[in-house]
């Protein structure tokens, strides 16, 4: 929905998916009782001021568990947006405490190493989010020219180790290979394995290389089981379809861990 203002929004109490573009403003959460609502989804202008919402007042985004998050995002953030985004603030546990998984439409990663540390990533953390998908990463260079020939190389770097912290069950990366100058079929497995190396938790991993047109076989959008043995570290690969049933296992709000006991099955292993 588009809104002018939030308060021409009915009261829905039975509503489970709340989308709303809101200028920048998060007061729609705050306008009406949500006691069922489970995802929201949320857009603003990329350069529009507004209205943090005043979520201590509020009960009604309590049940949330799933947040997704339109536009652009940089990471590690920005000064303009460190502290002071809708991200930040829906991330903080007071507001939303059944959180359990995230989702960026675009994510723009900086190119350094050292960077700051970022806040979302920190509230990430800090809140125990067992999913994150990310659709569509670039590097912070593609706005205005080429990203340069190692910008794939140093993407092995920093996003696993940003991301190490953040106790992940399911872990999905989406990204157009074209901008990394990396356009092989291995540079999939190795960033999968990249990642499985620095985040130990993680159990299953989709990776997507974006606008790719199938060749000789090559498959573009790859889902893994991380199977662990101590310090040894082995993917598995599996079916598509098995792959999305089990990440929306993973996103659901009644999820144990012990529901992955035993998924994968020679029938989920992916034979070419």
């Amino acid at each position: 929905m588009r809104m002018k203002s939030p308060l021409f929004l009915p009261p829905c109490p039975n509503l489970i998916h709340l989308s709303a573009h809101c200028q920048n403003n998060t007061q729609v959460l705050a306008v009406h009782p949500w006691p069922h609502l489970q995802k929201f989804t949320y857009s603003c202008d990329k350069d529009a001021e507004g209205v943090i919402a005043d979520f201590y007042n509020s009960s009604g985004i309590t049940t949330i568990h799933h947040i997704q998050f339109e536009g652009y995002h940089y990471f590690p953030t920005q000064e303009n947006y460190q502290g002071n985004s809708p991200p930040y603030h829906l991330l903080n546990f007071e507001h939303t405490p059944s959180l359990v998984a995230v989702s960026f439409s675009k994510m723009i990663w900086a190119q350094d190493i050292d960077g700051p540390t970022d806040c979302y990533l920190e509230r990430a953390e800090q809140r125990r989010i067992r999913s994150l998908e990310i659709h569509n990463l670039q590097p912070e260079k593609v706005a205005t020219t080429l990203a340069s020939t190692d910008s794939f190389a140093n993407l092995l770097v920093t996003v696993p180790k940003n991301l190490s912290n953040i106790p992940l069950l399911y872990l999905r990366v989406a990204l157009n290979l074209d901008w990394f100058e990396s356009g092989h079929i291995p540079a999939c497995i190795e960033l999968a394995e990249a990642l499985a190396q620095r985040i130990p938790t993680l159990r299953v991993i989709n990776v997507e290389f974006l606008n790719q047109f199938p060749e000789d076989g090559l498959r573009w959008n790859r889902w893994w089981w991380v199977q662990r043995n101590n310090e040894i570290v082995k993917l598995v690969e599996m079916w598509r379809e098995d792959g999305l049933e089990v990440a929306e296992m993973i996103k659901s709000q009644d999820f144990g861990e012990e529901r992955l006991n035993g998924f994968l099955t020679p029938s989920r292993t992916y034979i070419s």
